[in-house]
């Protein structure tokens, strides 16, 4: 029934602890952000802010603007599952038991878009350069990091942030469990990188090709 959808007691999951959407990103612009979203948003966050060159600001092309030297600006590639199984449950649930088909949240509805954790994230800070969500299941992480670099490649952007979330709930469990046994034990998290190339990078690497 659909209390099943918001509920699994008996589920197993490694899960960040203490997250939530509103206490790590404040209540500005998070009403009704699926759980997906806001791990990206966040980890995006900690990514610029660690990897942002000193004197950096709002004009320096950093913040995915083109700059005045004909910086690209920063792209965003994420990798996703299928989005947020709960947020897609959520909804449904109310347009099945609302007054009509059409009575449900408003701030529910972005949480639809396949494309809602990437577009967020580059909204809230402000990445102005090319914007791409993939869903290739458990390759989503590497579908991603090459499209990526493909953008380099092709000239779309300075660097790209790339890499891939999924989120625990207790809908994407059932979904889990019913496919391939509850023995499954579920996680969560985000992973991102910043990909630019090595002679415009302007920070120092952290990861080297071997």
């Amino acid at each position: 029934g659909p209390e099943e959808w918001t509920a699994d007691p008996d589920a197993t999951a490694r899960v960040v602890p203490g997250f939530e959407v509103r206490e790590a990103l404040g209540k500005a612009g998070t009403r009704g952000m699926d759980r997906l979203t806001g791990l990206t948003a966040v980890t995006v966050r900690e990514l610029l802010s660690g990897t942002a060159p000193a004197g950096a600001d709002g004009t320096s092309g950093r913040d995915g603007s083109p700059g005045p030297d004909g910086d690209l600006g920063t792209g965003l590639v994420l990798g996703i599952a299928s989005g947020s199984v709960q947020g897609f449950m959520e909804f449904t649930k109310a347009s099945l038991e609302g007054a009509s088909p059409i009575d449900v949240p408003p701030s529910k509805t972005p949480n639809m878009a396949m494309n809602r954790a990437a577009s967020a994230s580059a909204i809230r800070h402000r990445l102005k350069g090319p914007n791409t969500t993939v869903a290739a299941g458990r390759l989503s992480g590497l579908v991603a990091l090459d499209q990526a670099r493909r953008l380099l490649a092709d000239g779309r952007a300075q660097r790209v942030l790339t890499g891939s979330a999924e989120e625990y709930s207790a809908a994407r469990a059932h979904l889990t469990h019913a496919a391939h046994g509850a023995g499954v034990v579920l996680g969560e998290g985000c992973v991102m990188v910043l990909l630019e190339p090595g002679d415009a990078a302007a920070g120092e690497p952290l990861a080297e090709v071997l």
